[in-house]
C-alpha cells in the first residue's frame, strides 16, 4: 500500500519509528532513494476511496435522471396515443 500511495506510515514516517517494529520499512522508501515518502497514508487513502464513491454515486444520479427522462417521455407517448384517449 505504501508503494503504491507513495506514502510512509499513518501521519508520516515518524509513526513507524515509534511503533513496535522499531524502524521503517522499505516500502517508505522511493526505488534507489535513501529518503522516505513525507506523507502519510491516511489522508491518501481516504482521498483515493473518496474519489472512486464520488464517481460511483454520479454514475448511479446519471442513470436514475435518464430512467426518469425515459419513463416520462414513454408516460407523455402513452397520453397522446388513441388508445389512451377511447379509454377515457
Amino acid at each position: 500500500m505504501q508503494t503504491n500511495l507513495k506514502c510512509c506510515g499513518v501521519n508520516d514516517p515518524t509513526d513507524w519509528r515509534q511503533s513496535a517494529y522499531g524502524q521503517i520499512p522499505t516500502s517508505c522508501y522511493p526505488e534507489g532513494t535513501s529518503t522516505t515518502y513525507e506523507k502519510g497514508c491516511l489522508a491518501l487513502a481516504f482521498d483515493d476511496i473518496g474519489m472512486q464513491y464520488l464517481i460511483i454515486l454520479g454514475g448511479v444520479l446519471g442513470a436514475t435522471l435518464l430512467a426518469g427522462v425515459v419513463f416520462g417521455c414513454c408516460l407523455g407517448a402513452r397520453f397522446r396515443s388513441k388508445s389512451y384517449r377511447n379509454h377515457v
